[in-house]
């Protein structure tokens, strides 16, 4: 397999762009999934800074796209505020454009699962148009109240998938959700753009008990040769925390050298 590894920007907890690239420049990878709150950052500053670094912008994946509290939770307030980060996205040169959120926005729709097919096939045609490729990662039920699996989205995304979107895994949401994931991978092949690698306690590869190796098999077997991401965070710091001083920062950073190079082993 010749898949690129990449980092997401979110577990390093930094949010200036030059101190995260700084950082991220050391992991060992090629590019980077963008999580953060994009409509505090210039998005053609990040592209400069991006390829200064010699970092491609593999995704954007905003970390504040939820809906505000108070605020009107409605599908035409989710493909405004979505139709920003597409924009954001276009501009910065990011591959991919994330809809994760999207489906937590549809939970509070009156036909949820109808409100989430309409909002992601216009943000993916949307996406398309100005040339950014657009994907919805598939997460587990304690972050999203749709979609936990990829039998769940190849058939209420199937028009969406026809239009060109595309599926983003999760090896730590995957052994929360599939029965078996070996065989949740082969079925997303065809649709799959991305990988993202954590183990079954959000650390590092080996630190859990996931079998990578027979996830790296079921990847290789299809061909997969598009982008795979590092997701891990510290066992202190919890589910969805970043660094919280110094030292933890730097032994995050250690932990994801450590499955970046894991992964190319195996």
């Amino acid at each position: 397999m010749t898949s690129k590894i990449g980092a997401c920007s979110w577990t390093l907890g930094i949010t200036d762009p030059e101190r995260m690239l700084s950082l991220l420049h050391t992991l060992g990878v090629s590019h980077y999934h963008y999580c953060e709150d994009a409509l505090q950052t210039s998005p053609e500053r990040l592209a400069s800074l991006s390829a200064q670094a010699g970092l491609r912008i593999s995704a954007v994946d905003p970390f504040n796209a939820f809906p505000e509290a108070g605020a009107a939770r409605t599908e035409a307030n989710c493909l405004a505020l979505y139709a920003r980060y597409i924009d954001f996205a276009a501009r910065c040169g990011a591959g991919a454009i994330c809809f994760q959120a999207v489906g937590i926005w549809a939970g509070h729709f009156d036909a949820p699962r109808e409100g989430l097919v309409r909002c992601v096939s216009q943000l993916t045609a949307l996406a398309l148009k100005r040339g950014v490729q657009p994907v919805y990662e598939i997460v587990n039920r304690y972050e999203s109240p749709l979609i936990h699996t990829v039998g769940e989205a190849l058939d209420t995304l199937a028009a969406p998938l026809a239009q060109g979107l595309r599926l983003v895994l999760d090896s730590f949401h995957l052994q929360i959700e599939e029965p078996d994931p070996v065989d949740a991978i082969a079925e997303a092949l065809p649709y799959l753009h991305e990988y993202q690698i954590s183990d079954s306690n959000r650390g590092a590869i080996g630190e859990g008990h996931i079998p990578f190796a027979a996830h790296k098999a079921a990847l290789d077997a299809g061909g997969y040769e598009r982008d795979v991401i590092v997701e891990t965070v510290l066992p202190e710091c919890g589910y969805h925390q970043p660094p919280a001083n110094a030292q933890q920062l730097q032994r995050l950073a250690a932990q994801q050298r450590q499955s970046v190079h894991a992964w190319t082993m195996l």
